[in-house]
C-alpha cells in the first residue's frame, strides 16, 4: 500500500482490520501520506509532522493532525466561526506555514469557505512569531492587497502600502464564497470566487504573485481571518492544504514587493493610544 493515495488506503482499511493495523504502523502508508500532505505545515502545540514520535497509530494521528490544521485558535477554538463578538477581531488558524525552504514543489494552498458575512472580512498571513509586526492582507470586497510593517512601538506606527490586483465587487456587496492563498518558492498569491445572491458561483480570480516572503523574519507565517465588525458569520477552512491552486500558475507574473508594474500606494498610519494588540493585521479597509 506504499504507493496508494489517501482514498485507496481508506478503502483498504475498511476491508480488513488486519490491513488497517498494518497501514497504521510506523512503516505503513499513513505515515508516508502525512509526510506528503503536511510538508511545509506546522500544527500549533505539536510542531511538524516529521517531528512526531514514532510507535503510534499513524492513521489516527493523520486525522487529528488534519483536524487541528483546519481549526481556528483561541478564543474561537472551533473548525467553523459562527459569531464574532468584538470589532477588528483576528482569528488565527492552528497552523503555521514555512515561508521558505519547504522543499515542496507543489506548494501549500489553503482555502476558506465564507457562507455568511454581515460586514467585511479579509484573509491574511502574519509573522506572529516575531511579534505580528509584518503581514500581508487580501480584502475580497475591494480586491486590494495590503502589506504592513510596524516601524515604531510607541506610539505604534505602521508603514504600509496597497495594490489593486483585482476589481472591487459591486458597491454594497458583502463577499460570500471561497478565498484561497498559495505559497510556493517563497512567493504568495491570493484567490477569490464569489457566490452571488441566487446561489451561483463566479469563476476563480487570482491576484497573481503579489509578494515575496523575505519580510517574514521568523520563517513561519500564520494564516488568519480578520473581521471588521462583530456579528453572525459562517467561515470555515476547506480541508485542502496542499497541491495545485484552483487557477493554474502558468503564465502568472511574479510581482515582487515594490515592483514598478504594480501601483503600490502608501498606507501609513499611527494607531490609537489604546491599541495594544501589537500586530498589523486588520488595518483600515
Amino acid at each position: 500500500a506504499g504507493f496508494l493515495g489517501r482514498e485507496s488506503v481508506l478503502r483498504l482499511d475498511c476491508a480488513s482490520w488486519a490491513l488497517q493495523r498494518l497501514n497504521s504502523g510506523d512503516q505503513g502508508p499513513w505515515h508516508r501520506l502525512g509526510s506528503e500532505a503536511f510538508e511545509g505545515l506546522e500544527l500549533r502545540g505539536a510542531g511538524s509532522w516529521k517531528l512526531l514520535p514514532g510507535e503510534r497509530d499513524w492513521r489516527r494521528s493523520y486525522g487529528a493532525f488534519l483536524r487541528g490544521l483546519c481549526s481556528f485558535a483561541s478564543p474561537f477554538d472551533a473548525a467553523e466561526i459562527r459569531r464574532v463578538t468584538q470589532l477588528d477581531a483576528i482569528a488565527e488558524l492552528n497552523c503555521s506555514l514555512l515561508a521558505v525552504g519547504t522543499g515542496a514543489a507543489s506548494g501549500v494552498y489553503i482555502e476558506m469557505d465564507v457562507q455568511r458575512n454581515p460586514d467585511s472580512l479579509s484573509m491574511a498571513v502574519a509573522d506572529f512569531d516575531s511579534g505580528g509586526s509584518n503581514s500581508i492582507t487580501f480584502n475580497p470586497d475591494t480586491g486590494a492587497v495590503i502589506r504592513e510593517r510596524k516601524v515604531q512601538d510607541w506610539p505604534r506606527k505602521v508603514e504600509g502600502a496597497y495594490i489593486q490586483p483585482l476589481p472591487a465587487l459591486q458597491t454594497g456587496t458583502k463577499f460570500v464564497g471561497q478565498l484561497g492563498l498559495y505559497i510556493v518558492d517563497g512567493k504568495l498569491a491570493f484567490f477569490r470566487r464569489a457566490r452571488w445572491a441566487d446561489g451561483a458561483s463566479g469563476g476563480w480570480e487570482c491576484t497573481g504573485f503579489v509578494s515575496a516572503l523575505d519580510w517574514c523574519a521568523s520563517g513561519r507565517l500564520t494564516p488568519c481571518m480578520a473581521f471588521r465588525n462583530a456579528g453572525a458569520y459562517r467561515v470555515s477552512v476547506a480541508r485542502r492544504l496542499r497541491g495545485a491552486p484552483p487557477v493554474p500558475s502558468a503564465g502568472w507574473a511574479f510581482h515582487a514587493e515594490g515592483a514598478d508594474e504594480l501601483d503600490w500606494r502608501s498606507l501609513d498610519w499611527e494607531s490609537p493610544a489604546d491599541d495594544e494588540d501589537g500586530g498589523a493585521v486588520g488595518a483600515p479597509q
